[in-house]
């Protein structure tokens, strides 16, 4: 299907030049699809921490948070969900939200002790205006828009966990972010592969994207890859396999860390971008 994706970069780490354009630790990318004959659809990917950086954003790139279509949270932590609540209060009609399944089961660290669910109930989201739509499998949102459901056959050398435990029906659980999703765009031969953190590993991610649309390559690869607490070597270890994918482009940020950023851009080259607050980026146009 003929296409027109731009993705605008409402929040990351790193500000871009855009002047008053705010940056904090989190996530935030805003999609719009042009369809043929005028049809558009505009999904919010990740929300970032903070609400008032994210609409002061928002406002400064002239977005209106009533003309999003649909939003989708990559995972439960608080900086791709923080800033939801302030999205659904500064418009005037509720939000179709995706989640993965389990998204609001909560989890805790242990040494030292730190809750890791969810920073916000459903009941309190969905007072604010959240209508929610949780997943397991593939969900084609939009035409050639797939929101990735539950990931399969996960190779746990890529994974990228942090030591949680989830509480399930009263019993602990080992959390692997087992509520983590992400976006799959289509385009000819090509799967374009969005994460928010990767928490799952972005090479297990890419392998999810080309199983299940059935796409022999990979297209652009853009999001965080949470190589932030990995060992050189580990880093080094996901790159030679993302490179056995040919992506087009590979656009890193947020939790990917410095060392991993560097090594991206020593693989890739000019293949290689480190996105900021402001960027946007035409992706597809046949």
């Amino acid at each position: 299907m003929d296409k027109k994706v731009r993705v605008t970069v409402l929040m990351d780490d790193l500000a871009g030049k855009m002047r008053n354009i705010r940056a904090h630790h989190g996530l935030s990318f805003l999609f719009d699809i042009q369809y043929p004959g005028g049809n558009t659809f505009r999904l919010l990917f990740d929300s970032g921490t903070n609400g008032q950086d994210l609409i002061n954003n928002m406002r400064i790139l002239e977005i209106d948070p009533d003309t999003i279509d649909a939003a989708m949270i990559t995972h439960k932590h608080y900086d791709h969900l923080g800033g939801l609540p302030q999205v659904l209060e500064t418009r005037r009609n509720p939000l179709t939200v995706v989640i993965g399944n389990d998204f609001f089961v909560p989890s805790f660290s242990i040494n030292p002790w730190k809750f890791a669910g969810a920073v916000y109930t459903k009941a309190e989201l969905e007072n604010k205006g959240a209508l929610f739509v949780d997943i397991r499998t593939p969900f084609e949102i939009s035409p050639d828009l797939f929101i990735s459901g539950k990931f399969k056959d996960i190779d746990r050398q890529f994974e990228n966990i942090q030591g949680y435990t989830r509480i399930v029906n009263g019993e602990p659980d080992e959390d692997h972010q087992q509520e983590e999703i992400a976006l799959y765009i289509t385009e000819d031969e090509r799967v374009h592969v969005f994460s928010g953190c990767s928490h799952s590993g972005i090479v297990n991610i890419c392998r999810d994207a080309m199983r299940k649309t059935g796409k022999e390559k990979i297209g652009l690869i853009m999001g965080g890859f949470h190589f932030v607490n990995l060992s050189m070597a580990s880093i080094n270890d996901n790159i030679k396999e993302l490179q056995t994918f040919e992506p087009l482009a590979v656009l890193a940020g947020h939790c990917t860390g410095f060392t991993g950023l560097s090594l991206l851009f020593n693989t890739f080259g000019k293949r290689f971008s480190r996105y900021a607050c402001s960027d946007r980026f035409n992706l597809i146009r046949d």
